[in-house]
């Protein structure tokens, strides 16, 4: 009987040091980011196709009340997948349904190519944040030059 309390301890111990182990991957990336820094917009269906470009505006403020995974709340609505790409090397994942995203997961990409994602975190921001300033949506730019296949690739 004690050893069975001793590992239903050490259980115990290896969740709670899971939920509170520091995330190294979701604020290194989210410390890179900013109201005015740009990004590149994919919905991913069969493959990803481009939607549009600008820079994060009002979605950053959002973003960074990002919670724990318990708190999620999924409004009603058609469920999409995006990828919010930043640099070659900094992305995120994000969950939406209808036009808010719920869900986020960071994704650092390094020199040798190695992926490191974060845990999913809960959102609920409104697509419509991104590229506002202050309510006034701003124009939205084109596609890259770079092919969406080789950006799949490296998520």
């Amino acid at each position: 009987m004690n050893a069975l309390k001793i590992v239903s301890f050490g259980i115990f111990m290896f969740v709670i040091w899971l939920v509170l182990k520091p995330d190294l991957v979701f604020e290194p990336v989210t410390n890179q980011l900013s109201a005015e820094t740009g990004y590149y917009l994919y919905e991913q269906r069969s493959r990803l196709t481009f939607v549009e470009t600008g820079n994060l505006g009002g979605f950053y403020t959002c973003l960074m009340n990002y919670r724990g995974l318990n708190q999620r709340i999924i409004n009603i609505g058609r469920v999409r997948s995006f990828i919010v790409k930043f640099t070659d090397r900094l992305m995120l994942d994000i969950s939406v349904s209808g036009n808010e995203a719920y869900t986020v997961v960071a994704i650092k990409i390094d020199s040798l190519g190695v992926k490191e994602r974060s845990r999913p975190y809960a959102i609920n921001c409104d697509l419509d944040l991104l590229n506002d300033r202050n309510g006034i949506k701003q124009i939205k730019g084109s596609e890259p030059d770079e092919s969406p296949q080789n950006i799949m690739n490296k998520q």
